[in-house]
């Protein structure tokens, strides 16, 4: 199964649990083309960074979720269980390989095709929320995470700095969910 067909099953399945019935229902409810929502949804076209953003947003959905299959689909904690009830009854009846979550062959396994500037920037960009003392996290299990962010962002099509904000993006879903978990308000820096 591609990586865009795996994405394409979970963004049916948080449309889904969001109530619209259908692709078109979801699509014309936010003036989004329905042939290139049904396209995104189908695993047929490659979601950009500026669409999975929105379509997490229009969703309330983590994107590094949608991406990655990894971790939880809500961050919010408003009918969190019963959406998550009916994305994992959704993946399960689209593809029982999907439940509960999707995770790529380890990159060990698939060593000649890795993109070491790409890891590399992966790992760069993951190294300092170890740093961070206002988060805490096991490092190997952010070292797996990281790995898999990997895996889900080189099977896409994407151009490189799609692929750059795609990573972002998952350490910034990460982070926030860390830091709501651990109850901690971050503080907005000012600029000078």
């Amino acid at each position: 199964m591609s990586k865009s067909t795996e994405i394409g099953l979970r963004l049916k399945a948080a449309r889904k649990a969001a109530a619209y019935r259908t692709a078109c229902a979801f699509a014309n409810a936010h003036d989004i083309p329905v042939s290139t929502y049904s396209q995104h949804e189908n695993g047929k076209r490659v979601l950009n960074a500026d669409m999975l953003l929105q379509y997490s947003e229009l969703l309330s959905i983590s994107p590094g979720w949608l991406l990655s299959g990894v971790g939880e689909p809500y961050m919010d904690g408003v009918g969190v269980v019963e959406k998550k009830d009916i994305i994992e009854r959704e993946l399960y009846s689209l593809d029982a390989k999907m439940l509960p979550s999707t995770t790529m062959a380890p990159i060990e396994n698939d060593i000649a095709w890795v993109d070491m500037k790409l890891f590399n920037e992966v790992l760069l960009r993951f190294v300092p929320l170890l740093q961070d003392t206002t988060l805490c996290f096991d490092t190997s299990e952010l070292m797996s995470f990281a790995t898999e962010v990997y895996n889900g962002v080189i099977m896409t099509s994407a151009k490189q700095s799609d692929k750059l904000a795609m990573i972002d993006l998952s350490i910034t879903s990460l982070k926030r969910g860390a830091l709501k978990q651990s109850n901690i308000v971050p503080v907005e820096r000012k600029s000078a």
